[in-house]
């Protein structure tokens, strides 16, 4: 049989049987209020039922981790960075996706927060639900805090003040880079 014909009906069969190719998905994120060295991410994809890990990633001294990961169709990727807590973010990426995240972790908070994304419209709307839930979460917090001053002990006052300090900050920096953004 002719090479040019079989190769035809390879990709004919391919396309038939619904086969799609695997582009490269990148991600680039930058981790601020970690403490200590030797952190580590972990990116997975869901698979129906199950999560398969993708890569597992390094984390530099100055927060930075890099990923480039194989996407045939909008997945359902997971990120999670070892050693503290709450720190799994959901990502849905697309084929050829090239994403860019900021990321603060706010340690009495357990919370990793997405202080800037860059990508696709579905990165986008993530950061929009991940703002929602951040403030949420801030709001209970006041409330908690509001009902359990009075009766705390003055550690606890000072730990929920500090708590606060480094909620405003977290506030104050996603706010200057969304107005960076915006000029």
């Amino acid at each position: 049989m002719n090479p040019k014909l079989k190769l035809l009906v390879l990709i004919a069969l391919l396309v038939a049987t619904g086969h799609s190719f695997a582009q490269k998905t990148t991600l680039q994120a930058s981790v601020s209020g970690l403490k200590g060295d030797g952190h580590k991410a972990i990116l997975s994809v869901v698979d129906g039922n199950k999560v398969l890990p993708v890569d597992t990633l390094a984390i530099d001294n100055k927060g930075n981790l890099k990923a480039t990961a194989p996407c045939s169709k909008p997945s359902l990727f997971l990120l999670n960075i070892s050693g503290i807590n709450n720190s799994t973010l959901h990502l849905m990426l697309e084929p050829g996706d090239k994403v860019s995240l900021e990321l603060a972790y706010i340690d009495t908070l357990a919370f990793l927060h997405i202080a800037n994304a860059k990508g696709s419209a579905n990165v986008q709307l993530y950061q929009q639900f991940n703002d929602i839930l951040f403030r949420h979460s801030l709001q209970a917090r006041h409330i908690d805090n509001e009902y359990i001053l009075p009766s705390t002990s003055e550690n606890r006052k000072e730990e929920l003040g500090q708590q606060l300090q480094q909620v405003q900050l977290a506030q104050n920096i996603a706010i200057r880079k969304k107005k960076k953004k915006n000029t």
